[in-house]
């Protein structure tokens, strides 16, 4: 348990680096220490003593599972953003971790934390301009029951720095987005009512797909894409660039005439290989955005399965790597791109939703009782309230 002393000291540290980063955090309205845990039973309390909280902060025990029933109480049953630590951070005090946790604050509450300079910023953003982001969650290797995740994010304002989000489950191990069509057309619907313009262009960062399923993923997931414009407006026919995103490969790239960047002599961050080494007569380059900390930086592969606006190889690798300097989370710029990054946060968030549902699944079948969850309670189970602020806002970050 936090001695009040400690809590005091971190709230101190927490209001005053804010205040010199330009954010307004006032005192607690409620602070609240009980001995037995029961997160579902206090963040309820705490909504309806304070029914406008925009926050609730939650320092959590070294050791528990108390982290998904918080998640899974403030985002489904209260529309509530949580921010949870846990207590030997707050004993801590440090202040890397508490400029790291401003950060994720400022962006849960609807700040913007990155935005591309008028200079850097590539051309594309000249027009109105969706930059998305897609991933699925699988369940582990021995599970065979508990259904996959798939979540589809798509920026909602002229800085790509804020995404909305869709999140579905579907069949067991289907890395295919079955309901892409109907998620697209609500974040096309968003971005509408966020902007007051129609996206002239549409850009897809897809993680997760292997080099034998680009065709299939291609033929769906464009197809669906296509539907969901269409079904919006029959003459709204955008321009789609469908790229896949791969960290899972064995290139590595080396410095050769210079030493190399950081303590471990990594290659600088923005080296870009689409040449000699790449595919013969596709579309592909080599990406490293981020700069590597410890061990050898692996780049990110990137695969351009369809481009209706025939972009330069140029303009498609200045877009993504001005893409990895838009995540929310650290000032740096991330190995992957910042819609790719938070699909597979969203994705994660969702198989959190649904974990207690299916394991109490296991358990019934193996003892020969009914069947699991329907997918309308699986459906109900990824779905997020939205309390306040734009509609589908991406608060998984």
């Amino acid at each position: 348990m936090i001695y009040d002393r400690i809590l005091n000291e971190f709230l101190f540290s927490l209001h005053k680096m804010g205040k010199e980063r330009g954010m307004v955090i006032e005192k607690p309205a409620v602070i609240r220490s009980i001995a037995r845990p029961s997160p579902e039973v206090d963040i309820l309390d705490v909504k309806k003593r304070v029914p406008d909280v925009q926050l609730i902060f939650i320092v959590l025990p070294r050791d528990g599972e108390l982290y998904a029933r918080v998640k899974k109480t403030g985002d489904r049953e209260v529309g509530v953003v949580t921010q949870c630590i846990k207590n030997q951070n707050v004993s801590k005090c440090a202040p890397a971790t508490i400029g790291n946790l401003l950060l994720k604050i400022n962006a849960k509450i609807g700040g913007t934390n990155n935005v591309l300079g008028q200079r850097s910023r590539p051309v594309v953003f000249g027009r109105p301009v969706m930059i998305m982001g897609a991933d699925v969650n699988h369940p582990p290797s021995g599970d065979a029951m508990t259904p996959s995740v798939a979540a589809v994010v798509g920026s909602i304002n002229s800085f790509a720095s804020q995404y909305a989000v869709e999140v579905r489950h579907q069949k067991h191990r289907t890395e295919i987005i079955q309901d892409l069509k109907e998620m697209t057309k609500n974040l096309l619907k968003t971005f509408y009512a966020t902007t007051r313009f129609k996206p002239e262009r549409i850009v897809m960062y897809r993680d997760g797909v292997s080099d034998s399923q680009f065709l299939e993923v291609l033929v769906s997931e464009l197809k669906a894409m296509r539907g969901a414009c269409s079904e919006l407006d029959k003459d709204y026919q955008p321009a789609i660039t469908f790229l896949v995103v791969q960290k899972r490969h064995h290139t590595r790239l080396f410095c050769q005439d210079r030493e190399g960047v950081g303590r471990c002599k990594n290659i600088p961050p923005g080296t870009t290989v689409d040449t000699t080494i790449t595919h013969p007569s596709e579309r592909n380059f080599y990406l490293c955005s981020h700069q590597g900390i410890q061990g050898t930086s692996r780049p990110t592969h990137y695969h351009v399965l369809w481009d209706d606006s025939d972009l330069t190889m140029d303009v498609l690798e200045e877009l993504t790597y001005a893409m990895c300097h838009l995540y929310s989370r650290c000032t740096r710029s991330v190995s992957i791109p910042t819609p790719a990054y938070y699909a597979h946060l969203a994705a994660y968030r969702g198989k959190v939703h649904i974990q207690e549902l299916c394991c109490s699944e296991t358990s019934s079948q193996a003892s020969g009782a009914a069947s699991g969850p329907s997918d309308a309670v699986l459906s109900k189970a990824v779905k997020v309230e939205r309390g306040h602020g734009i509609q589908s806002k991406l608060y998984y970050v």
